[in-house]
């Protein structure tokens, strides 16, 4: 995991250090089979484009989420983003540029019910995982409670200006997001609507 040294600056991965942080861990091998088994394989090229897009912790992350949507044809989204998952998942980015990835996840399906979103299960699993109070703060919003000028901050000004005073969202019922998420799965339509299988 990267570690910050001072408050407000955080290492940013670049390809070379994602694939050195994957190779230190036990499930890299794991990691990188997922990535090229999948129906198009995500080229280095690919990854490195995706990497280039987190790289800015000073920029709204909506602008980001929207760059995203510009650089990449939709026809890839879904394969980019169960990337941005694995990545997420396995500690490869650096806080800030978790804080784009979990947006742009949410942001694909953000016309969606929580519950429809293929991504779900990230967003649950990422809940049960000992966050940051600034990181849980926003998983909350978007799962919730997403105000509509929370994505025109960036993850600088969300870590830096976290105030732990305030405390953080009413927690949902998650066992409910689950039911209706895997309820949504099991449905003859299922994901189909969005053209994706989760």
């Amino acid at each position: 995991r990267a570690t910050p040294r001072t408050p407000g600056h955080y290492p940013v991965f670049s390809l070379s250090r994602v694939q050195s942080a994957l190779a230190a861990t036990g499930g890299s091998d794991l990691v990188w089979s997922i990535l090229h088994s999948m129906p198009s394989a995500l080229t280095q090229k690919d990854l490195a484009s995706l990497l280039s897009l987190l790289n800015d912790d000073s920029r709204p992350i909506d602008a980001v989420a929207s760059l995203f949507h510009r650089t990449f044809a939709k026809s890839e989204h879904f394969r980019l983003a169960t990337a941005l998952c694995i990545l997420i998942e396995e500690r490869a980015l650096s806080l800030p540029q978790r804080f784009f990835g979990l947006y742009i996840l949410f942001d694909l399906f953000k016309s969606e019910a929580t519950a429809t979103n293929p991504f779900l299960p990230v967003f649950l699993d990422e809940m049960n995982k000992g966050l940051e109070p600034c990181m849980k703060s926003f998983l909350l919003h978007l799962l919730c409670y997403p105000p509509k000028d929370l994505a025109k901050s960036s993850p600088r000004e969300l870590i830096s200006g976290y105030d732990e005073t305030q405390g953080t969202p009413p927690t949902p019922d998650f066992d409910q997001l689950r039911k209706d998420y895997l309820d949504r799965l099991g449905s003859p339509s299922g994901f189909l609507r969005s053209g994706v299988c989760p």
